[in-house]
This record gives C-alpha cells, sequence and structure tokens, in this order.
C-alpha cells in the first residue's frame, strides 16, 4: 500500500475520520472513491460509498464509475438570501460547495471586503495582475487574503484567468472586479501553458492600466504577509534608481527560521521572479518581444533567470519572505516537494514594519556595503555540520 506514501498523517487519520475503511490500502495507480456527508456534526456524517479497483500486477488501471441515489435535502434558508444586492452570490452558493465564509448564514463576505481593508501610505499606484485557472478554492483563499491586507482596498487589481473556468468567473463578478480570459496556449500539464500564460498577464496589466509604471504579478496559491503591499510600496524606489535591479520579489528561498530572522533586510541575489514579484513597465516592454517561445521547452522562470536574458541585473529579495506557499497540487509542486520544501518556511507577520539599508542595495553601493559586512563578521569554529540545527549557537 503505497499510494499514499505523499499524504501526512494528519491527512489520512482525516480521511478516515470521514468514513475511509480502505485509504491505507491503497497500491499506487489503483483508482479509489470516497463519497461521505460532512454534516457540521461529527455524529450526523456517513459514508454513502466507497469502493477501490484493485490492479493486477503489470497491468494499466481501468476506469472506476461510481453511481449513487442522493435523497434530495432542503436547502438552508438565510435571511441575506431575501436581498436582491445578493442574488448573485446566493444563486451561487446554491450551485458550488466548500465556500463557508461566503456562503454562511451569519455574516457572509460580500463584494463589500473590496473597500473595507486598513488603509496605509501609497506613494504611487501599483496594480496587481492575479493569475489563476482551474483552482477555484485556491484563488478564492488567496482573493480574500489579497482584499483583507493592508492596503488591498486602495490598490487596482486585475484578474487574468486561462481559459473559461466558469466557476472562477463567477466568483470575480460576485466581487466586481476587472478580469481578463486568456484562451490556453499550449497542451494540459506542459510548460507553454504557463509560459504563454504569464506573457499575457505581464503585458495585459500594463496595457490594462495605462498609466501605471509598476505591476505586482501574483500566482493564486500564495498566503500574504500582511505587510505585503507595504513592502513593495517601499521598495518601489529602486527599480527606478537602479536599473541592474529588474524585479523585487515577495518570496524568498531562504526563508527558513534557521537562517532568516530580520524582516527589515533584503538582499541582491541572482533568482527568478517567484510567488509575488513587481515589475516595471520598461522592463515589460523589453522583454516582451523576447519571451520565451510557444515551442521553447524551457519555463519561463528559469528563461528569466538565463544570464542572456537577465544581462547581469539581479532580484531583491526580503531575508523574510513576504509570501508563503500553500499549493500542493501545482505544476511544478507536489505534495511531497510542497511538505519538505515550502511548508517549513516562515513569511512576515508584523503589518508595521519599516525596511533598513535600501540606500545600500543600488549597485554602485552594495558591493561596498557587503564587504564591510564580511569583514565584521566573526569567524565560528565548529566540528559539526552546517547542515545541524544547532550549528550556530543561538546567543552568536
Amino acid at each position: 500500500p503505497d499510494a499514499t506514501t505523499f499524504l501526512s498523517e494528519e491527512s489520512l487519520l482525516g480521511l478516515e475520520q470521514l468514513g475511509s475503511m480502505y485509504i491505507r490500502k491503497l497500491a499506487t495507480h489503483e483508482s479509489w472513491v470516497l463519497v461521505t456527508h460532512t454534516a457540521a456534526s461529527p455524529d450526523q456524517r456517513r459514508v454513502l460509498a466507497e469502493t477501490i479497483l484493485t490492479r493486477r500486477p503489470w497491468s494499466a488501471t481501468g476506469p472506476l464509475h461510481v453511481h449513487l441515489t442522493l435523497p434530495k435535502i432542503e436547502a438552508i434558508k438565510c435571511s441575506w438570501h431575501e436581498d436582491a444586492d445578493l442574488k448573485d452570490q446566493h444563486t451561487f452558493c446554491d450551485q458550488y460547495e466548500g465556500y463557508g465564509r461566503l456562503c454562511t448564514c451569519n455574516n457572509p463576505i460580500t463584494r463589500q471586503l473590496r473597500h473595507q481593508a486598513p488603509k496605509i501610505h501609497m506613494k504611487e499606484v501599483i496594480p496587481v495582475a492575479m493569475l489563476t485557472a482551474v483552482k477555484p478554492f485556491n484563488f478564492y483563499r488567496q482573493l480574500v487574503n489579497l482584499l483583507q491586507t493592508p492596503g488591498g482596498s486602495q490598490t487596482p487589481i486585475l484578474i487574468l484567468v486561462d481559459g473559461p473556468n466558469t466557476e472562477i468567473i463567477q466568483l470575480v463578478r460576485l466581487f466586481r472586479l476587472p478580469m481578463l480570459i486568456h484562451s490556453p496556449q499550449g497542451e494540459k500539464g506542459s510548460n507553454t501553458l504557463l509560459n504563454m500564460h504569464f506573457r499575457f498577464s505581464v503585458h495585459n496589466v500594463f496595457t490594462h492600466f495605462p498609466d501605471v509604471d509598476k505591476a505586482i504579478i501574483l500566482e493564486d496559491d500564495l498566503l500574504l504577509s500582511p505587510d505585503f503591499f507595504r513592502f513593495f510600496q517601499q521598495t518601489a524606489w529602486l527599480l527606478d534608481a537602479d536599473p541592474s535591479i529588474y524585479c523585487v520579489n515577495a518570496f524568498s528561498v531562504n526563508s527558513y527560521p534557521t537562517v532568516a530572522s530580520d524582516p527589515q533586510l533584503l538582499r541582491r541575489v541572482d533568482v527568478f521572479p517567484q510567488f509575488g514579484w513587481m515589475i516595471n513597465r520598461q522592463w515589460a516592454k523589453r522583454q516582451l518581444p523576447l519571451w520565451v517561445s510557444e515551442k521553447d521547452g524551457a519555463d519561463w522562470d528559469w528563461w528569466l533567470s538565463t544570464e542572456a536574458v537577465k544581462q547581469q541585473r539581479q532580484v531583491l529579495v526580503p531575508e523574510v519572505g513576504r509570501t508563503f506557499h500553500l499549493g500542493a497540487a501545482g505544476a511544478h509542486v507536489n505534495g511531497w516537494g510542497q511538505e519538505h520544501h515550502f511548508s517549513n518556511m516562515i513569511y512576515n507577520q508584523d503589518p508595521h514594519v519599516n525596511l533598513t539599508n535600501l540606500d545600500n542595495l543600488v549597485k554602485d553601493r552594495y558591493g561596498a556595503w557587503m564587504k564591510n559586512e564580511l569583514l565584521r563578521a566573526k569567524e565560528h569554529k565548529s566540528n559539526k555540520s552546517p547542515c545541524d540545527d544547532d550549528y550556530i549557537p543561538i546567543n552568536e
């Protein structure tokens, strides 16, 4: 039974609490179906069906069809269902399940959330291009997170959907947000599909907002720090001041508790744009005609990080990240990768961080500052492995 290798013990226990008897007996490539009634009270939950299609050795997996006759129950009636302004929301909640706070009877989320986030000081208008495709729950979770983040009510948001996903499109319309639907280019699961959607999004955010100079490109499987917008507002001027900086990342690949502690600091690094990144119009205008082609097998982000494309330009990243990756079934991240690479990361929780040392991030000063930091460092001698958590003592 190795089909659940990448499921955590907590996940397995959760499925068993829902009533599964076979989840721990599955072998790789065996089909499995569990249909259960997930009532609010545990004693009301019941399994309607569970079955496995056992795979014979050296044979391919066959289709598994399950047909159920379910009793019709009376729909829940909420007082807000009578509100004509929320008619579309009522219709959406009748059609789709799983949107608890959007569909609850008591104080549901409504489109007014768009205007309720705390205000912050804005030096310039920097819109967000939020990319999504086929995962409505990811999109909904992050959209609510984005709208509630301080500065969210002041920030223009453009939703870019890769393909006509009806559920996502209806969600966007509930919140009255501008939206562009991209006709997918490339085969399902191919690099081309993502490459072309990112190109479409980078191009159209600057077309849709012709008066802005910068934009934030945001995937839909993230959690945002409460200072997400403040972080970009504080760093935007560096894209103007130093052409050797082509991007500001909200995400940091080194944002682990053992090596990252100061949310005020940033670094210049050679890395690709990732999980929430800010660019300016000039960069987009220069890169779009050169964008990785539909026939090229390279990923768009790796392509951008090649020396031929970046031309010695660098990316600014925070020591402590401003986004947290939460997608376990993405194009490049599976459950194992999420658990072992991303789940142990940290991201900032302080909404009022004032970034420091920004002046020293420009190219002419960064080298001298970094050299001075290295000269100030103390030599650390140890017989332990650098991979040990206590390689550097806590008090040093």
